[in-house]
């Protein structure tokens, strides 16, 4: 299942995703209108954040070399977000509100 824009019925692509990462404001790259997802992905978004400071945090504490701690970090995190990407869901901006999490 890939994505879909609910105003233009476009498929959104995975290199599409690239250029808007702020799950709290997205746009559908084919017509531009604001879509939005459900909180429980915007959830998601905040602990893979959260995760890869700690991350970091850890890197820097056990002098782990950046190049080294960064290039594993960057793959799985590729792969993750390939993952995710394959089951979002978009609503239209005015109904987000009202929509239950899947």
């Amino acid at each position: 299942m890939k994505p879909t824009c609910p105003e233009c019925n476009n498929e959104i692509t995975f290199l599409q995703s690239f250029r808007n990462i702020n799950p709290w404001n997205y746009h559908c790259p084919n017509c531009r209108k604001r879509i939005d997802i459900s909180k429980k992905w915007k959830n998601i978004s905040l602990i893979s954040a959260g995760l890869g400071f700690i991350y970091g945090l850890f890197t820097a504490a056990n002098d782990i070399p950046m190049l080294q701690a960064f290039v594993p970090v960057l793959i799985i995190a590729l792969f993750a977000q390939w993952f995710v990407w394959q089951r979002i869901t978009f609503y239209k901006f005015n109904n987000a509100n009202q929509q239950q999490d899947n």
